[in-house]
């Protein structure tokens, strides 16, 4: 079901990939939240390499793309979308931050967890690092879309950003249940 973007939509979107199964969630809700909203789609994969290999870089990156054509290629073009495909190369939280402001992007997926779970939890994940130190709403996919968000629960601590958290999810699901949570420690 696509819907008409309106003024409240999310207009671009971002979705972040370090080529995993648990990335290839984030890379389809993204892909379905763009056709929800009608929204601008860039799917981005950021190198890790030393600079002196530069050469098998453009070769790993140029490969790289073209395998992430393929797979956005059939969803995208059954329903007349077309997604940007970006191959960086640096430090990826960095990059994808610059990128998303670049695009200037409304909201960046990322996959739940990477390819090395002991790297993850020793030093966070890349997820995490775009969560704290970037300046765009960040969903973390951890399952496969299945259907449009129904239900959503917005933690909030009366801030300015669990403010904008809310609105963000207001417009990622405008048609969903919302449940708003406070929680605070009592005194005895």
């Amino acid at each position: 079901m696509t819907s008409a973007r309106n003024e409240f939509g999310l207009r671009k979107i971002l979705v972040a990939t370090d080529l995993s199964p648990r990335a290839e969630k984030a890379v389809a809700r993204a892909m379905q939240l763009a056709e929800q909203h009608n929204s601008a789609l860039t799917v981005v994969h950021v190198l890790s390499v030393a600079a002196k290999d530069k050469t098998r870089t453009r070769e790993t990156a140029a490969k790289i793309e073209e395998d992430l054509r393929r797979k956005v290629h059939v969803r995208s073009h059954r329903n007349g979308r077309s997604v940007k495909i970006r191959v960086l190369s640096g430090t990826p939280f960095v990059e994808i931050i610059r990128r998303a402001r670049a695009e200037e992007a409304d909201l960046i997926l990322a996959g739940a967890h990477g390819t090395d779970f002991l790297k993850d939890l020793l030093v966070g994940s890349t997820a995490q690092k775009v969560v704290r130190k970037g300046d765009r709403p960040v969903l973390i996919v951890k399952q496969a879309a299945r259907s449009l968000y129904r239900r959503v629960l917005v933690a909030v601590d009366f801030s300015e950003d669990s403010r904008r958290a809310l609105e963000v999810a207001l417009r990622l699901a405008p048609r969903a249940e919302f449940y708003v949570l406070h929680a605070y420690q009592g005194f005895e």
